[in-house]
């Protein structure tokens, strides 16, 4: 597939999808229409909002690839308060936000990423090669 051919597929999703945006909007008006609930009209204006908000993502990224692309600098990114960076920097000023907790899984996801303990040396993964209990 050419890149012409794959940005005409996307934007014939991106329309397919807006119409399927359009028919959530018209199903939950006919449901708030329906009901003199708060609970029940609180959620269908939150999902009413959230295909609103759908529909023109999907626009700007059928614009974006009809007529004019979008760019987007790190000037961009920097005038919003963002810290971004090609060079490495200490784990104080690596981002702005907040970190998230990271959990590993598999059948090795409790055992250590490196050392066991401030005080170990060893890097292996076997329990035999430190000192460390495992419960």
């Amino acid at each position: 597939m050419t890149m012409k051919e794959v940005q005409e597929r996307l934007v014939e999703n991106m329309k397919r999808w807006q119409r399927i945006e359009n028919a959530t909007i018209s199903a939950t008006a006919r449901a708030m229409e329906q009901t003199a609930n708060p609970l029940l009209r609180a959620v269908m204006e939150v999902i009413q909002h959230d295909a609103n908000n759908h529909h023109r993502i999907q626009q700007l990224i059928i614009d974006s690839l009809e007529s004019e692309a979008i760019n987007l600098s790190v000037d961009d990114l920097g005038a919003l308060g963002m810290r971004w960076s090609a060079t490495p920097r200490s784990s104080a000023t690596r981002s702005p936000w907040p970190r998230r907790a990271s959990r590993r899984w598999g059948p090795r996801a409790w055992w250590p990423r490196s050392t066991c303990s401030p005080t170990c040396s060893k890097t292996s993964r076997s329990t035999s090669a430190c000192s460390r209990t495992w419960a």
